[in-house]
């Protein structure tokens, strides 16, 4: 039965049906061609479908970052931040140009000619803004920076659009590989059938294990359809089921990643979400592992946004991820976490040791770009006008940092909920001190 089990589909039907070999001579080209067919489909899909859905990812955060620049430029006007505009143009054009290359679908094809064209219009009516800039405030520079607005939000469409329509490309390859499947199994059913019907009882063991194996198949593809990106074929032996079976699980493996990954990571920063923060700190401290929980905000930003902007204010936060990510990865250990709460709420995972050098390189960094941010008038103020959450008119220092930090050290219980609420406390108490800090619990035995 090992060796049966081992054998290919091409084999399992000669010693099933050798009385009949004419009549199912025909048979094992039928189910190679359509099992070569669905394992071709199913590699395509995690070759080809997956990777353009990761692309388009890519490109969007490409094309948020080129705008961040490019909003900064309005309010820096530096060669520096206008390097960096074109650079994340040219990477967004690379990146089109690889997803190109890749795709076989003429509708996809179509949409990223599309796109390009209106990245290129983006580009230069973006450059044309630049040449012809002399005041923020001048009415005609407005109209066009509105321009280049509606611009940036039709080319997003348009690559929002595009991954729509690779999910759907995707789902359509699912339902025809679940149709070959139907289409395989009642045939081969047929065959099964009438092998009983001639009493060779041998082709019953054959067909018993394909059919089986092509169930299995079948719960495969629907499961995977209706989202369950777990379910694995319980396919047993070697041969071009088997194959084929592997193949399912990897989609499906790539399938839920892909979709947790995009689920918890936050759209602008592309740094995981609350569940991930959790999952993490709840493991590390259960663990029993030095754990230091760094709970990161910015102050003053409601004002700052109201001030200049969402687009502005996106722009801020990017930048403060970025500052978290390298000084952790300059200063921390390679299992060091990054997260990304929500708004203008940070999280690092470090140890003891490492906590206090990132916490100054963090200070160090967001206090040296931040200006940047700001026109000159704000800068030589000092301080912006704005309305506070009571709705009250009031003066906004420049932004700074403020970061509180929990440790399990010299405790005896430590909880990830206990841990988020210490530091909450902690933030409050930072932020009413002057200046970018980091505030540190003292506590023991908790």
């Amino acid at each position: 039965m090992i060796g049966f089990r081992q054998s290919t589909i091409a084999n399992k039907i000669i010693l099933g049906f050798f009385p009949l070999i004419f009549l199912l001579g025909l048979i094992p080209i039928y189910a190679l061609t359509n099992i070569s067919k669905m394992t071709e489909m199913n590699q395509r899909m995690v070759q080809e479908d997956i990777y353009i859905i990761e692309s388009i990812d890519d490109l969007f955060n490409e094309l948020l970052l080129q705008e961040s620049f490019g909003q900064h430029y309005l309010i820096a006007q530096t060669e520096e931040v206008k390097k960096h505009f074109i650079q994340h143009g040219d990477t967004f054009k690379s990146l089109l140009n690889a997803l190109k290359k890749r795709v076989t679908d003429p509708g996809l094809s179509a949409k990223i000619s599309q796109i390009a064209a209106h990245h290129q219009r983006y580009l230069v009516m973006y450059l044309t803004h630049y040449q012809s800039l002399e005041t923020v405030y001048d009415d005609d520079l407005t109209v066009s920076a509105r321009r280049i607005s509606v611009q940036f939000d039709r080319l997003s469409r348009f690559i929002n659009d595009m991954k729509q329509e690779a999910y759907k490309h995707q789902e359509n390859r699912v339902r025809e590989i679940a149709q070959i499947s139907n289409t395989s199994f009642k045939i081969m059913a047929a065959l099964a059938i009438a092998g009983i019907l001639l009493g060779i009882g041998s082709s019953f063991i054959a067909f018993r294990y394909i059919i089986r194996s092509i169930n299995q198949l079948i719960q495969a593809t629907e499961e995977i359809a209706r989202g369950n990106f777990d379910f694995v074929p319980a396919i047993k032996g070697e041969g071009e089921l088997k194959v084929l079976a592997q193949s399912f699980s990897e989609m499906g493996h790539r399938l839920a990643a892909l979709e947790k990954s995009n689920l918890d990571k936050n759209p602008l920063t592309r740094l995981p979400g609350g569940v991930t923060i959790e999952s993490v700190l709840k493991e590390r401290l259960d663990e029993e592992r030095p754990t230091a929980f760094c709970l990161v905000d910015i102050d003053h930003f409601k004002a700052f946004n109201d001030r200049y902007g969402y687009a502005t204010g996106n722009s801020v936060i990017i930048m403060t991820a970025q500052t978290i990510e390298r000084s952790a990865k300059k200063y921390g250990a390679e299992t060091d976490f990054v997260g990304h709460i929500g708004g203008d709420d940070f999280v690092f995972i470090t140890t003891p040791i490492k906590y206090e050098r990132i916490c100054q390189e963090i200070i160090k960094r967001f206090d040296a770009k931040i200006n940047e941010f700001y026109n000159a008038q704000d800068i030589a103020n000092g301080y912006i006008e704005s309305t506070s959450r009571q709705g009250e008119k009031m003066k906004f220092p420049v932004m700074t940092i403020s970061i509180a930090v929990v440790t399990n050290m010299d405790k005896k219980e430590c909880s990830h909920i206990r841990f988020g609420e210490i530091a909450a406390e902690l933030k409050k108490k930072a932020k009413t001190l002057n200046g970018s800090v980091f505030v540190v619990d003292q506590r023991k035995d908790l």
